[in-house]
């Protein structure tokens, strides 16, 4: 007796493949990717996070820090759990020590193809650094420390970009360099960097070329030294692997030696320079007229003096505003040579824009301070005012002392004049 066949057009189908080569279903792919590679991707971003927390003031620093912290105690738990558990060879966990080395490299050839730009378009590649040492730290932005603050955030900023390229990818091609470096990155820069944190500045097609070429070379170099240590370095002689790591060495200090020699031979002087002119070029004015009013045996007079222009180009082009520390003003009314009334003014400080953090806000505020206006009041005889008629001329003779600050350098200056100024009614 034969069994009967069922048609082959009726058979049921049945998948031969063994349930491992099965390819995942998207929500299980998507799944496995962040638990490989999404969260120590995240992990590996802290830093940055930190530093962006920091330098915008959106928290408090030490909020920063403790982004910072907790992504570095988060970090290896991690690792340590995932080699524990994880049966993929290909998972970056497992290779974190080669990334980390590659990653030594892509930021610092950012840097280093900026420094023939400095020449051409005159852009100080290292002035963000000093932005993130006085973001972070609180240290003036023309010195030392926030310079050498700066550079090291730079430097772990740099560092977990790298990072984030191999440990995101699975294959560091070209292709994949491209897309994260000169696509992704330079467009985070160009339109997402000067929004927040080029205050001050105006960034134009010199900025975006230069941002754009220097991630194109970060790019280039993410994918290339790889093959160097995996492929070129075992095939070397004992002198070339001298060579090789002499040359990279020298590759890696460039761009810092660069910046520190720049800012401690040319920077810091051309910047005071750059302050005292503006210090030289602020006079005060005496605004159009002078208010009386009468109560009593008493008359007080009241005007304004103007101090300006208070706004300056720094060495890295960024326009900020003069201060003025303890504004001291003193002086007398007179009318046809006698004095009518004595005038004094005193303000504690004319503070820059520190607190402006809105770079859309920032010029506006700007130019509404640089000619910042100093309340002066007079005080005389009641007598002595009636005597004189509204929209009368009088004469006022001041002396004013205050200490002016830039970035870098405080001069104390003394200005004095005698102008004339019509009296109304208030």
């Amino acid at each position: 007796m034969t069994t009967p066949t069922v048609p082959e057009a009726l058979a049921p189908v049945v998948d031969a493949t063994p349930p491992s080569e099965r390819p995942p279903r998207l929500s299980a792919a998507l799944t496995e990717w962040v638990v490989k590679r999404g969260i120590v991707f995240v992990l590996l971003m802290s830093p940055i996070a930190a530093l962006f927390l920091g330098l915008l003031r959106m928290v408090p620093t030490r909020v920063g820090y403790l982004v910072l912290m907790l992504g570095f105690i988060a970090l290896p738990v991690w690792i340590v759990w995932r080699r524990s558990v994880s049966t993929d060879p290909t998972e970056p966990v497992f290779h974190l020590h080669r990334y980390a080395l590659y990653a030594l490299f892509p930021y610092v050839v950012f840097s280093v193809v900026r420094i023939p730009m400095f020449y051409m378009f005159d852009l100080v590649y290292w002035a963000p650094w000093q932005t993130f040492g006085f973001g972070a730290t609180g240290n003036p932005v023309g010195f030392y420390p926030s310079l050498l603050a700066g550079s090291a955030l730079y430097s772990l900023q740099g560092f977990s970009l790298a990072m984030g390229f191999y440990t995101l990818f699975k294959r560091h091609t070209l292709l994949n360099g491209m897309l994260y470096f000169f696509v992704f990155i330079s467009s985070l820069y160009s339109f997402i960097f000067p929004v927040l944190l080029l205050r001050g500045s105006k960034p134009g097609l010199p900025f975006h070329f230069t941002n754009y070429w220097a991630h194109l070379w970060m790019g280039l170099t993410a994918v290339f030294i790889p093959v160097l240590f995996m492929k070129v370095w075992p095939r070397l002689r004992a002198r070339a692997r001298t060579a090789t790591v002499f040359g990279l060495a020298l590759i890696w200090l460039t761009p810092y030696a660069f910046a520190f020699a720049q800012a401690g031979l040319w920077q810091f002087s051309t910047q005071a320079r750059l302050e005292r002119a503006a210090y030289d070029a602020i006079k005060l004015q005496v605004g159009p007229s002078a208010t009386k009013a009468v109560a009593g045996d008493q008359a007080r007079y009241a005007l304004d003096l103007k101090i300006g222009p208070r706004e300056y180009v720094t060495y890295s082009h960024s326009h900020k505003a003069i201060g003025a520390e303890d504004v001291s003003i003193s002086g007398q009314l007179m009318h046809q040579g006698s004095p009518i009334a004595w005038c004094s003014g005193a303000v504690g400080s004319l503070r820059g824009l520190a607190s402006v953090r809105d770079p859309e806000k920032y010029f506006p505020a700007l130019e509404r301070i640089n000619h910042t206006t100093i309340p002066v009041t007079c005080a005389g005889s009641a007598e002595t005012a009636n005597e004189i008629s509204a929209d009368e001329p009088v004469t006022f003779v001041y002396t004013a002392q205050m200490r002016l600050t830039g970035e870098r350098t405080t001069a104390q200056r003394e200005f004095g004049g005698s102008v004339q100024t019509m009296l109304s009614t208030g």
